[in-house]
């Protein structure tokens, strides 16, 4: 098939599954196959093909992040039983008020909490964030998802050690020092000027309507607040220490392996996989001892069935990824450009855009266009971090259907599709322009 083809099919993919979920109203479980069956079928790929490839997809993405959301999801019913949630939001509108809880939500979870990969921040800070939502008033919930999902995205590809950080400044060969310096500002300006625009949006321009962005939320938490009857309240330090736990582990494995210092038992538990396991058990022992066995199973069981539909469309996500992968629309939109054609920085940015919309995967697109330039950057005279951050920044634009995080959003933050292409697709595009603009200042002075 012709490439153009390709893309042109991929392109109608994308579109028809947010025009059957928008328009026709069909669940998005369903949209995601339909579109998954589509682009494998008119690409060529063949019936039996079609159907392993979107077997593959949805059993690659549950291995790699299928437990972490499962984990997630039940630290976050024990803790909300625990009391800390309550504490948490507390604390947060003790320090920033009702005006100002957005920005501290959104800077912490890019750069306090990036030592974890961001599915695991947003499982974990989900809950207080609709927490947060409920407390601060009109379109609480579209400023609250816009706020995570800055943070969130702008530290998975600008603050170290996070993975998407750690693979741009090894391929561009940028000591990490230098990235962190640029990183972190590029990143907290980022999130602070992305939240400031689309809370303008949400509250002066009437772009967030709750009767049709959101939706009743039924996930763990909601139930999970502490019973006046209950024992009294345990310290807010203890309530929150099985998080605190979960990112030591995984920080501590990741600056081990940064520095080439090789500990078996430190490889295991530092596992994103077993630092949750342990964090969900310490929390569950916690409220064990606290509460009786009665209460810690029906919370379990609430936060079982709470996992369901996440699985499903996290799962079915990555179906439709793996589909755009196999029918090779990567190495195309990589063909499509000439490294010395245009200003590196705006051909990185580019690039990862094109690559994002496309493939879904922030990580995968800022690397690719970041590789895709490294072997020329040293020739271009422009610093490789600027190309680094600019390939970061394109790799937030207009993340949609076809990535798991956009479902894990709608669902844990109770939207409906509308309302998370309005908080996440509309959000990464503003921050993806905002990024580059940033990168542009910097390069004044670099």
């Amino acid at each position: 098939m012709a490439d153009w083809l390709t893309v042109l099919h991929t392109l109608i993919t994308v579109a028809g599954v947010i025009v059957l979920i928008l328009a026709l109203k069909i669940n998005p479980l369903f949209a995601l196959l339909i579109g998954a069956g589509y682009l494998g079928l008119v690409t060529g790929q063949g019936f039996g093909p079609t159907t392993e490839i979107i077997a593959t997809g949805f059993g690659s993405i549950m291995a790699e992040i299928g437990l972490l959301i499962v984990f997630g999801v039940l630290l976050g019913k024990l803790l909300a039983k625990l009391g800390a949630i309550e504490g948490l939001v507390a604390a947060l509108m003790a320090v920033s008020g009702k005006r100002f809880a957005p920005y501290a939500l959104g800077v912490t979870s890019g750069t306090v909490l990036q030592s974890i990969f961001s599915d695991v921040i947003f499982v974990i800070t989900a809950p207080v964030g609709r927490s947060v939502a409920a407390r601060i008033g009109r379109a609480g919930t579209g400023i609250i998802s816009a706020a995570m999902c800055a943070g969130i995205l702008f530290g998975l590809t600008m603050m170290i050690p996070s993975v998407g950080s750690l693979a741009l400044s090894s391929l561009l060969e940028i000591p990490i020092p230098r990235f962190l310096a640029f990183g972190i500002i590029t990143a907290v300006l980022g999130i602070i000027i992305t939240i400031a625009i689309m809370k303008t949006l949400f509250l002066r321009f009437g772009f967030w309507d709750a009767a049709t962005d959101e939706e009743t939320y039924t996930g763990p938490v909601d139930d999970s607040a502490p019973e006046e009857d209950a024992p009294r309240r345990l310290p807010l330090w203890l309530t929150i220490s099985p998080v605190f736990l979960a990112l030591v582990l995984i920080a501590s494995e990741s600056i081990l392996t940064n520095l080439s210092i090789d500990i078996p038992i430190m490889d295991f538990f530092g596992a994103p996989t077993i630092a949750m396991f342990c964090a969900t058990f310490m929390a569950y022992v916690l409220l064990l001892v606290h509460r009786d066995h009665e209460c810690v199973t029906t919370t379990l069981k609430s936060g079982f069935a709470a996992s369901g539909e996440i699985l499903a469309l996290t799962g079915l996500g990555g179906s439709l990824a793996e589909m755009v992968k196999s029918i090779g629309l990567g190495d195309i939109l990589g063909g499509m450009f000439e490294a010395d054609a245009a200003s590196p920085i705006l051909l990185a940015w580019v690039l990862a855009v094109v690559l994002h919309t496309a493939i879904g995967s922030v990580s995968v697109a800022s690397i690719t266009a970041a590789g895709f330039l490294a072997p020329v950057a040293a020739s271009t005279g422009v610093d490789p971090v600027l190309i680094a951050l600019a390939a970061a920044s394109g790799s937030l634009f207009l993340m949609t259907v076809h990535s798991n995080f956009f479902w894990m959003v709608k669902t844990m933050l109770g939207q409906t599709t509308k309302g998370a292409v309005k908080s996440v697709s509309v959000t990464t595009s503003v921050g993806s322009v905002v990024g580059l603009g940033l990168v542009y200042v910097w390069s004044i002075f670099l």
